[in-house]
């Protein structure tokens, strides 16, 4: 598996958290800011400046400062805190599979170290980028728990689905599918079920994968999508 950096990923404090909270006020003596983003309480980079579970990270080694989740600089990173719109914007990650993978893949989008954040539902979509597949996706959770079905998308990059006229911004089964996320979630399991094991009749540029990301909606159909296509599935692992 071979993860890559990219904007944006919408994160949102769980309904435990959601107390009025007051914008951009930092404690007396902590740090207000580390890079390019400020650090709101209850934030905090250290003791006695956050709240339990809203620790964050400024890692200096990085020029300029990064901020990350959680007490260590090798989790999600902070691009924006917003306590108003009770949001955390942190960098997504791609996940990429080789054809012929049928196993039930588990992607832990929020760490479960993470307490206080799920995705936010409304803002963020999957996006699993590929050709010639059929995903399945659910929360982690039993059926007996409630887990909840991802609406299944299927992808084609056929002559005759290429020619189809597509919405603009969106993944509508041409090299890519789109499908809104349930509430609540930090982690889902998806499994592919391959249409056409043979990939001879594949573009030349076209690698033989698929690559699975949970991003900001705005952000993906404010892209390029068709470029963005084409530099995912030119990924080699």
């Amino acid at each position: 598996m071979r993860s890559l950096v990219l904007p944006m990923l919408l994160m949102q404090l769980a309904a435990a958290a959601a107390t009025p909270l007051a914008e951009n006020i930092t404690l007396d003596g902590c740090e207000r800011k580390c890079g390019e983003v400020d650090v709101p309480y209850p934030f905090g980079t250290s003791y006695g400046c956050h709240r339990r579970g809203f620790k964050v990270t400024c890692d200096r080694t990085s020029s300029p400062p990064k901020l990350f989740l959680g007490g260590d600089s090798v989790g999600l990173e902070v691009l924006e805190i917003s306590v108003q719109n009770r949001t955390v914007r942190v960098r997504a990650t791609v996940w990429s599979f080789a054809v012929g993978n049928t196993s039930d893949e588990v992607f832990n989008v929020v760490p479960e170290n993470l307490e206080p954040y799920v995705l936010s539902a409304n803002r963020n979509s999957l996006v699993i980028v590929g050709c010639g597949f059929q995903a399945t996706a659910r929360t982690t959770m039993s059926l007996q728990q409630g887990a909840a079905m991802f609406p299944w998308c299927t992808s084609n990059c056929t002559v005759q689905d290429q020619q189809k006229v597509q919405p603009a911004g969106r993944c509508a089964g041409v090299g890519c599918c789109e499908a809104a996320i349930p509430t609540g979630l930090t982690s889902f399991n998806i499994q592919f079920l391959w249409l056409d094991m043979n990939a001879t009749a594949r573009p030349p540029w076209m690698t033989p994968n698929v690559s699975v990301l949970v991003v900001e909606q705005e952000w993906w159909r404010d892209t390029n999508t068709s470029a963005f296509k084409v530099w995912l599935l030119s990924l080699r692992h």
